[in-house]
């Protein structure tokens, strides 16, 4: 059975049968509760959500603004809520499903959605292998008014396209989201 910090997402095996009392990495005896969510942390998500969505509208066009800042804002909580979780493909699902359905900005919704799930899937270890010009078909299919995509659903799709990534590959990812998220999906041919 492996273990996971709920305060550092260290991953181990136990030595022993018992349950640890510690975490091995960063020594906190209160691993496997979540940290408290705090007012200066979702503020901090936010402000990187919305520099996120700022250069993707400034690089692949369309209207800057939020439209439901209260809104947002909830969001982001339950995003950190959400993210204690020890599935991270549930939680890209959540991310996916949430920024793309409901509008918290004016325009480039569902890429924000969609660049936003991949550097939350890098921090866990995860990549989503698609890139947006491939994932375009799917995501309008999340954010459809009329029979839109579940939870369930996402979940398979992400579980589809998703590789474990060390940590010397993150460099590289990272890199292929800047590319995806400056040049979008009108330069993608000369990829």
């Amino acid at each position: 059975m492996k273990y996971i910090c709920k305060r550092c997402s260290h991953r181990w095996n136990p030595r022993k049968k018992e349950k640890p009392t510690i975490c091995p990495n960063c020594k906190t005896p209160y691993w496997n509760k979540p940290t408290k969510i705090t007012k200066e942390q979702t503020l901090r998500i936010k402000d990187k959500l919305i520099d996120i969505h700022n250069k993707i509208i400034h690089n692949t066009g369309g209207e800057f603004g939020i439209r439901d800042d209260g809104g947002l804002h909830y969001a982001i909580f339950n995003i950190l809520k959400f993210q204690n979780r020890e599935n991270p493909i549930k939680t890209a699902a959540f991310v996916f499903d949430d920024l793309a359905k409901k509008h918290y900005f004016v325009d480039g919704n569902k890429r924000t959605a969609y660049i936003f799930t991949k550097i939350l899937l890098i921090n866990q270890g995860f990549h989503l292998s698609l890139n947006y010009k491939n994932s375009v078909d799917f995501i309008l299919k999340i954010a459809r008014y009329k029979n839109p995509k579940t939870k369930r659903e996402i979940e398979s799709w992400i579980k589809k396209y998703i590789k474990r990534i060390n940590e010397k590959e993150i460099d590289k990812y990272l890199k292929e989201i800047y590319y995806d998220l400056t040049h979008g999906e009108e330069n993608d041919k000369e990829r």
